[in-house]
């Protein structure tokens, strides 16, 4: 029996000793410029609750920003400390839309005589809403290909 026993400890060791010495596999994520990432910040849940749980996450590629429009019934998301971290404000009864626009042209640093396009987060009314006011829809969509990429229902508390 002690050495059943006994075999079975240098069994578990040598398995053990193999399972640290495996290679360490990574996961590599592609940078991709066609996908907007959207995201309420903190705890994930359908529930925006006043000064508490109203930030949003939004990550637009520049190459998308023309094409891209954010509209919000009952409130609007409005930028806080950069154009990626929006803080929704409630506004019962009214829709709002969000989106960028072109500014003037940067003068990039490293090329004498090139410049980019530069985008700001612009939000502005855009009429009234049937929705109960403790409903906040907010919809992504693509203006040029004119469909919803995204639609979120929360509710204000």
């Amino acid at each position: 029996m002690k050495i059943f026993k006994l075999f079975l400890l240098v069994l578990t060791l040598l398995s053990g000793n193999k399972a640290r010495s495996q290679p360490v596999e990574k996961i590599k994520f592609q940078k991709n410029q066609e996908l907007i990432y959207f995201f309420k910040t903190g705890a994930t849940s359908d529930t925006l609750f006043k000064n508490k749980s109203h930030f949003f996450y939004l990550m637009v590629p520049d190459s998308l920003r023309p094409r891209f429009s954010l509209l919000v019934e009952n409130g609007r998301l409005m930028p806080a400390s950069s154009d990626s971290l929006l803080k929704f404000e409630y506004l019962p009864g009214l829709k709002y839309e969000t989106f960028y626009v072109k500014t003037a042209p940067v003068q990039n640093a490293g090329s004498p005589g090139e410049s980019s396009a530069s985008y700001e987060l612009n939000t502005m009314i855009n009429g009234s809403t049937d929705k109960p006011k403790n409903m906040i829809v907010i919809r992504i969509s693509d203006k040029k290909e004119e469909k919803a990429l995204l639609e979120n229902i929360f509710y204000y508390w």
